[in-house]
Order: C-alpha cells, then structure tokens, then sequence
C-alpha cells in the first residue's frame, strides 16, 4: 500500500501567481544570513544557478527588485535582500510563525550540515554522473558555477575540488590560470578527460565550412546563442570570435544575441532546436542529443583540481570513481567524449 504524506505550507501569491513558498523562502533566507550568492549556494547545497534562476523568477512575477548587488556586484556573488524581498521573506516565516503557535505544523529546524566534500565545476553531463554517484556514499555540495567562479571558490577555500576547462591562446588549458592564482603547487590533478567542443546550427540551415558561419554570426546575420560569463566555452568561444574577426576584417559590434546568457550545454542546444536561436558553442554531446548540425572546433580537457591542504575520504573516491573502469567506460560510449591524451593520477581499477 502506498504511503500518503500530508505537508503544510504557507503560500504568498501575487496577482494570483505563487511567489514564495517553503522552497523560495529557503532561498530568500539563505540570502539574507549569507549576504553572498556563492556562499548562500554553499549553504544550502544547491547550484548557483538554481538559485539565481529562482531569484530571477520572483524578481520578474513581482517586477521588483529582490536583490540589492551594489556591494560588489552580482559576477561576484555580492548581494543583499532588498527591503520588499526582506518583507516577502517577514511575511512567510510570520505566516510559518501563526501554523506553529496553533499546532498544524511542527516547530522549523534548522539544519546546519557540513558537507564531506565541496565540489565548484563548469557543466558536464557525466561529471554529474561521477557526482551521483560520489553522492551515495558522501555528503557532497555541487556549485555548478562556470570554470571562473569555480576557480575563484577554490582559490577562497570556498571549495575543496574544481573541475574546469579555462583556455588561454598561448599557453593552452587550465595551467597558465593555476599560475596566475598562485594554486599551482598548492593543488594535485585528481582526474581528467576530454570532450568535443563544436559549433552548433540549426539543422535547416546549410554552410560550407566554420569560416562561412562565423562569418554570418559577426555579421549579424545569425542569431547566436551565449553561455554564461565565466563558463570556459563562452572563454573558449571569445578567442575565436576574435581570431576570426581579424582574419575577415569584421568588427565585434554586429552579433545578434550574444549578451544571452545559458547555463548549461544542453540550454544552448534546446534555444537552438526551438529556432530561438540560428547557433552557438556547445560540447559535442548536446548537440548530438538535440539533433543539430555542427562543426568541430576542439577536443578540450576537464580537468579536476583537489587542495592538497583539504586530505579527506571523499577527496580520495572522487579521484578513485574519476580513473576508475567504470568511468572509463561510460566516457567511451558517451558521444562527444573521449579518455584524456595526458596521463593523470595513476591506474585505478
């Protein structure tokens, strides 16, 4: 027989619309104790842009302000309630408060859980994988932050792991940054692998080539769909805008779209399938998944940085399951991926 769980919740509605409830109120609280993105993130073990989203959400169901970002501004993660999103917020827990005193719902707990494992990553379908799985036998907090601000959380200590794809045209990926953020002795390499990055299009349209349709894109002519600021394909995608601009003689100023901001691959690939969009940047695996044309641009490494300071169980299973068999196999039947050119981190079964 199936067991039936009855929850109680108090619901703000504005102009007939639900804006906040538990789940939203979480969010606003973890904000306000916080006074940072990043950290409310952290706090709650939920992906930065979950959080955002939802914050962005309620900001345009109310077309209100919830966030006050002039401390820093919201690329940093600097933010505080505004006035009306500290109101929302009194007005729950003073809902919350009434349920309680009159016995419908139980006292609220709170519970401050420190995770076994911090993990700050760019997007990638079977780093999500390893995730879960880590999951089964850890608490683990994913930041699904972009490779910048999963870099910049592990320079802080904010996190104890990075996995991330930063290209630099001179000296290639991930090192050069290590460098700069004088991480490179204070890491160890823990797993790697390598996926296909490609530019995508619509599968109606037809081009002779990737200098045809990067053409078109600085021209205006194509709609193209961005990733978000700090994601190491927006990076990636930057330089060869640039290279090709110079090679056509087209300046930057023309490009229809590229202000938008995705957070995932598989966002990108979806805004391209619905015609929202004509093409972007995009690991070869989302485009396969939505059925788009594509041209190859590179094979990039994702690369996973543990602090050699943060030793701990969880550390070691998440380097164990990234040079594991069964790793390795889900990367060679996952299209768009392939086992890393650059030997890292021992042999593990």
């Amino acid at each position: 027989m199936e067991t039936i769980t009855i929850r109680y919740d108090a619901l703000i509605e504005y102009e007939g619309e639900i804006i906040v409830d538990s789940k939203v109120a979480r969010i606003l609280r973890a904000v306000n104790e916080n006074r940072s993105l990043i950290s409310a993130s952290k706090a709650l073990g939920m992906s930065y842009t979950k959080l955002w989203n939802t914050i962005s959400k309620l900001e345009r169901l109310t077309g209100k302000k919830i966030l006050d970002t002039k401390k820093g501004g919201i690329d940093r993660g600097k933010a505080e309630l505004t006035e009306f999103g500290k109101k929302l917020l009194e007005i729950y827990e003073n809902s919350i408060s009434k349920l309680e005193e009159a016995g419908i719902i139980g006292k609220m707990q709170k519970v401050s859980e420190v995770p076994d494992l911090v993990v700050a990553h760019s997007h990638d379908p079977v780093f999500s994988a390893i995730l879960e799985k880590l999951g089964e036998e850890f608490s683990v907090k994913s930041l699904c932050l972009g490779s910048g601000l999963a870099l910049a959380m592990l320079t802080l200590g904010e996190a104890d792991v990075a996995c991330i794809h930063l290209y630099d045209p001179e000296y290639g990926y991930n090192s050069s940054f290590l460098e700069k953020l004088w991480l490179k002795d204070g890491v160890e390499k823990i797993g790697a692998f390598e996926r296909e990055v490609v530019l995508a299009y619509r599968k109606e349209l037809n081009f002779g080539g990737l200098e045809e349709i990067i053409g078109e894109i600085l021209r205006g002519n194509l709609r193209f769909a961005n990733r978000n600021r700090g994601s190491g394909t927006r990076q990636f995608f930057d330089q060869i805008l640039l290279d090709y601009s110079k090679k056509l003689k087209i300046g930057l100023g023309n490009i229809q779209g590229y202000e938008s901001e995705f957070y995932t691959h598989d966002e990108v690939a979806k805004q391209i399938y619905y015609s929202n969009f004509d093409a972007g940047a995009m690991i070869g695996y989302s485009a396969k998944k939505f059925n788009l044309k594509f041209f190859h641009l590179t094979w990039e490494p994702y690369e996973c940085f543990a602090l050699k300071n943060r030793k701990s169980k969880a550390i070691e299973r998440l380097k164990d399951l990234l040079n594991s068999e069964w790793f390795k196999s889900l990367i060679n039947v996952t299209p768009g991926y392939r086992l890393s050119q650059i030997p890292c981190c021992g042999k593990k079964g």
